[in-house]
């Protein structure tokens, strides 16, 4: 079984600071920028993966169609009333029963659902209508994932480094992103920029 990951909004965040204490710096080479832009970007992909999965499983607990294998659970060990954390294995076939594999010692049981109980991510608190963000759940943003640039313009940034040192193709497709991010977003003369740059790569 994947080990669990940790969430990965802090880590996205940490990868923005780091693009912009570099680019105030001035004194990184092309290739640390470009790693530590990929990096970034590859960090903000997986938080907006890890933010799909806990809306799927939202969804599934309050349609109630249960749990699904991989889904993180505190389970009541061998019926004596203390919960401990796991994670589904397996769900029987009529959906009433499941195998869970708890974190201390990876033994497996197999439990009723009444037995089993959704566990989010720590850092969010579970209402009825599902898992409140940090901001919500504390009263003010968490600075901690806030990032200070938006995928698209990472990826401009990233295009543009691209495009000086002659990976033309790589570069039109990353401004071409950029584009479709900033149109997205509202931002119109940026990607109206980016546009025109993704097609005189292409030209």
């Amino acid at each position: 079984m994947d080990p669990i990951r940790p969430p990965s909004g802090p880590k996205a965040a940490a990868g923005c600071l780091l693009v912009q204490i570099l680019e105030d710096e001035n004194t990184a080479t092309d290739e640390t920028m470009m790693n530590v832009l990929e990096e970034t970007l590859d960090f903000m992909d997986m938080m907006d993966e890890e933010a799909a999965d806990v809306v799927a499983q939202r969804e599934r607990n309050t349609k109630g169609k249960g749990f699904q294998p991989g889904d993180k659970v505190e389970a009541n060990y061998a019926l004596e009333g203390t919960y401990y954390s796991g994670v589904i294995v397996e769900v029987s076939d009529d959906g009433k029963s499941a195998v869970v594999k708890y974190d201390d010692d990876a033994s497996i049981e197999s439990l009723t659902l009444d037995n089993i109980r959704s566990l989010e991510v720590a850092t969010q608190t579970v209402t009825k209508d599902g898992p409140m963000s940090d901001s919500e759940a504390l009263g003010f943003e968490n600075m901690d994932e806030k990032c200070l640039f938006e995928a698209y313009q990472l990826k401009a940034k990233l295009a543009e480094l691209k495009s000086k040192h002659g990976q033309e193709m790589e570069a039109a497709r990353l401004f071409e992103e950029a584009a479709d991010g900033a149109m997205n977003d509202g931002k119109m003369k940026s990607a109206s920029q980016w546009s025109i740059r993704a097609a005189e790569l292409q030209g």
